[in-house]
């Protein structure tokens, strides 16, 4: 981004990024190889591919690197890689922990720092899978939320409640949710209805192709038409991209149409819901259940390969066979502090652009060496009263030949 901006200021006298500088750029790095092929709006492209740094504060807004941008383009200038910090974790992972600590977007009227709740729950409950990491952490806006959501996956953990009643409680919270539902069970289904109650947040004629697939899930579960079960397979191919796969997975028992069309009723999922229904109310309980799960299991879903790429920076968390959990350091720093700086999770952070200490960040953010290094030690069996007897053991020492040479 340097280089373009010398290039920028070099041929027009002064710095602007309207549309035709973010093509200059997508054009830029195409030249310098860091993308490939030709997207259809370079403009588009260039701003979605540098607004992450912006929300991390690494770029400003019109995209000029930051205080904390320069710091961490010092590092690997200089290749200054080698950890300082109490953490063990590299230079620039580090103003990336410091940097998330300090991150918060909003979600409807909430202010979230993500990587703080994260921090609060993994304190409270070890770990995380991929499908709680994915699907009910998001859901965690608030004081009361991040409560609820711990208490939530106990439960489920015990079998007591499903990530989709979990998902689909914490929607009809929502006035607009609660309106569409009352709005769904009391008028007759139309396609128009359909689409009112969709609350698609592009266009409502994208949920189209809903009304197909409920007036085939109304014949075929209440008047037993199972002749129509082949269409019914079709009607759900009309659902495009994640929310199709996972309606496909939610009623049939496999996804080969030739199966379908020759077994009918033997290829429908016996826990399916549907079965059960009674009366055309029931199926609109369930269908606008399962309209609105499984179109909020798609976007959070979306998210999953972003977010993991941006807490890998940090290098204080470990993604490893489905499961989520701090790096040993992390964990019981995180155990021994995360009390005194919940407070911050849910405000916004000022100094985002700023080269600051996690001390500047919260006062909380101290690391106890007394307490973290007793509990290490009574978690592993060892004695570690000193910061260069805790790298040495082998849970925490790390490899950093590859990033160093």
């Amino acid at each position: 981004m340097n280089e373009f901006y010398d290039k920028h200021i070099k041929e027009h006298g002064k710095w602007f990024w309207n549309n035709q500088t973010q093509i200059d750029y997508y054009n830029f790095m195409k030249e310098k190889e860091f993308i490939k092929g030709d997207a259809l709006r370079k403009d588009k492209d260039a701003r979605e591919k540098t607004s992450g740094l912006v929300d991390i504060g690494l770029i400003t807004e019109d995209r000029r690197i930051t205080e904390v941008g320069n710091e961490l383009l010092n590092i690997a200038t200089k290749g200054n890689f080698r950890d300082n910090n109490k953490l063990n974790i590299d230079n620039d992972s580090y103003i990336y922990f410091k940097q998330l600590l300090k991150t918060s977007i909003k979600v409807n009227d909430n202010i979230v720092r993500p990587y703080i709740v994260l921090a609060k729950v993994l304190t409270e409950i070890g770990e995380l899978s991929f499908d709680e990491f994915t699907y009910l952490l998001p859901l965690a806006i608030s004081v009361e939320s991040t409560k609820n959501i711990i208490s939530r996956i106990k439960e489920l953990r015990n079998n007591k409640i499903t990530i989709v009643d979990i998902i689909y409680e914490e929607l009809m919270q929502m006035d607009n949710y609660k309106l569409a539902y009352e709005h769904f069970i009391n008028q007759k289904v139309s396609e128009d209805l359909i689409c009112t109650v969709g609350i698609n947040r592009k266009s409502r004629s994208y949920d189209k192709p809903y009304y197909n697939l409920y007036r085939r899930i109304k014949n075929v579960f209440l008047a037993k038409k199972y002749d129509e079960i082949y269409e019914l397979y079709l009607a759900s191919k009309q659902i495009n991209q994640k929310p199709g796969n996972l309606w496909r997975k939610f009623l049939f028992k496999t996804t080969n149409a030739n199966s379908i069309k020759k077994n009918g009723i033997n290829n429908i999922t016996e826990d399916c819901p549907f079965h059960g229904c009674k009366s055309e109310i029931d199926i609109k309980k369930i269908f606008f259940k399962y309209l609105h799960v499984f179109k909020a299991m798609a976007t959070l879903s979306d998210y999953f390969d972003l977010n993991r790429r941006y807490l890998n920076l940090t290098e204080t968390l470990v993604f490893e066979d489905q499961i989520v959990r701090f790096d040993l350091l992390p964990k019981y720093f995180f155990e021994t502090c995360i009390n005194n700086i919940i407070d911050i999770a849910f405000t916004e952070d000022n100094n985002l652009s700023k080269s600051i200490s996690l001390q500047d960040i919260s006062k909380g953010l101290v690391f106890n060496e007394k307490e973290i290094y007793e509990r290490i030690s009574k978690k592993l069996g060892t004695v570690i009263q000193t910061h260069e007897q805790a790298i040495m053991i082998p849970e925490i020492k790390t490899d950093k030949t590859a990033k160093i040479s």
